[in-house]
């Protein structure tokens, strides 16, 4: 690889607290053409650190930050939220992604100031435009009202109609997939082993889990379990 080619490159930092998302991640990112991963964490606070430690000249910075909204530690948007406080971190493009419903974090990303917001469906075939969206954004210095420029999309992602989000109906049940994806989580199996027990990979198992949420009008994986225990479906 050539000078020109290296300083054409888009560096990318990934951060997820699953181990199997963060796999998944990173080698999506390394698959984009023009891509190369700088780092990966599987923490807020990791990739903070990461970041610190390049400002103080022991590393490089990103071009752009791939980061899961729902860490375990400090929220994706909370990162987001340091890195855009920071001196010497303005050029370093957000790319925040979500096993949710995007359309839940899109206000809370664009007061962030996340360049994408995506769900994880997405990944296989939208993150390289994510990234190159994200490290243009920054590059070209882009208006950003309210931290994004919606009218353009760039807080993209899967919005699922109103009804989406109701509780379901006795006519349309849980598919017996989806119940037994909150089954496994219910008994506190990592999203790796549900992978494995059900013999899918681990965007299946996130599509499984976001239609089972969006039936049950659950905000949160423990809400809804919290609503299947108390219909004595688990």
């Amino acid at each position: 690889m050539g000078r020109m080619d290296r300083e054409r490159l888009i560096r990318v930092g990934v951060t997820d607290n699953d181990p199997l998302a963060l796999d998944m991640l990173v080698a999506a990112a390394g698959r984009v053409r023009g891509c190369v991963v700088l780092w990966r964490a599987m923490s807020g606070v990791e990739a903070l650190q990461l970041v610190t430690r390049a400002l103080r000249g022991r590393g490089a910075l990103p071009d752009v930050m791939v980061v899961d909204v729902s860490l375990g530690d400090i929220s994706g948007l909370q990162v987001c939220r340091r890195i855009r406080g920071r001196a010497g971190t303005e050029g370093i493009g957000m790319v925040g992604v979500t096993a949710y419903s995007a359309d839940r974090f899109r206000d809370e990303a664009r007061a962030a100031g996340m360049d994408v917001l995506m769900g994880k469906e997405e990944i296989g075939t939208g993150l390289g435009a994510a990234i190159a969206e994200a490290a243009r954004r920054r590059r070209t210095g882009a208006e950003r009202p309210r931290g994004l420029d919606d009218e353009n999309g760039r807080v993209r992602g899967n919005e699922p109609d109103a009804g989406d989000r109701r509780p379901v109906p006795d006519s349309q049940p849980l598919s017996a997939r989806e119940l037994e994806t909150l089954r496994h989580y219910a008994r506190g199996m990592s999203t790796e082993e549900i992978t494995r027990a059900m013999g899918v990979g681990p965007t299946t198992v996130y599509s499984y889990r976001n239609r089972a949420l969006a039936k049950l009008g659950a905000h949160s994986l423990l809400e809804a379990i919290h609503l299947l225990t108390r219909r004595g479906a688990l």
